[in-house]
């Protein structure tokens, strides 16, 4: 009890502080922003709730070959006309939306031999995006890759074909046989762990995975963090805490008791 006395003493005096010493009101550095990526004619990567600062990849592809990309809109505003970019988190929510041409697909158009539809799809909407679009063409016999690229949050199942598992890496390589194909890529939303990054950058930066009781992520389990945990009580911001490393006694919640864990940690070098 001790300890949690000097550690609450100490968080508020620098509570108190920071009240009477705000010259700009600068923003939090561990604010964390809604990045939003949708899009009605395609499947869309890169939406979460990230760090200031952390670059994010937006990427799309297109559900149907009867639409192709044509640009994003950022917050209702022409923003880019690349397929996938690398978006920095500034200061703000932003909403992405990938906007589509209808282009159907010629009829009398001359068939290429030997050449098949790659039709991709996922069990979950919004989970990720994928590196061809989906019905593009393949000649059998070549080698096709495929590569999901999730959201924050998803945790990938593996692809599918007919509903046989046939990979449980996000990308893969598979021989185009003499027909169409269907892929599924499966996955499983997991809201418990949201800032765990998967696939091949679709978020850098800020975000990393830490041990429970590794409040501010610095690699250790010390007083800090019992002080953390502490200010953002007492300021009632513990939202904008990482509930995964933060709430050590696992009982949904952010409080005092996960103070106390972590020093119980620290001292007994658990």
């Amino acid at each position: 009890m001790t300890w949690l006395l000097l550690i609450v003493g100490s968080a508020m005096l620098t509570v108190s502080a920071q009240d009477d010493f705000n010259p700009g009101n600068p923003p939090e550095p561990d604010l964390r922003l809604r990045v939003s990526v949708s899009s009605e004619r395609g499947y869309t990567s890169g939406s979460g709730t990230y760090l200031s600062g952390t670059k994010v990849t937006i990427r799309t592809s297109s559900r149907s070959p009867d639409f192709t990309f044509a640009y994003w809109t950022l917050n209702g505003e022409k923003y880019s006309e690349q397929q996938q970019f690398e978006y920095v988190v500034a200061d703000r929510n932003v909403n992405f939306v990938a906007i589509y041409d209808f282009t159907p697909v010629n009829p009398s158009e001359p068939q290429m031999p030997d050449t098949y539809r790659v039709y991709l799809s996922t069990n979950e909407p919004g989970s990720c995006s994928f590196n061809r679009d989906n019905g593009a063409k393949a000649k059998a016999g070549t080698r096709v890759e495929l590569r999901a690229t999730p959201s924050q949050g998803y945790k990938f199942k593996g692809w599918f074909l007919d509903g046989v598992k046939q990979s449980d890496q996000l990308a893969f390589n598979f021989e185009m046989p003499a027909s169409n194909v269907n892929y599924e890529a499966r996955f499983v939303y997991n809201p418990d762990s949201p800032d765990e990054p998967q696939g091949d950058g679709s978020q850098t930066g800020n975000i990393t995975n830490s041990q429970v009781g590794d409040v501010d992520g610095d690699g250790t389990i010390d007083t800090a963090d019992a002080v953390m945990i502490i200010e953002h009580y007492i300021k009632g911001t513990t939202d904008k805490l990482n509930k995964a490393t933060a709430d050590v006694d696992g009982d949904g919640k952010i409080d005092t008791a996960d103070a106390v864990k972590v020093i119980n940690k620290y001292v007994n070098k658990e």
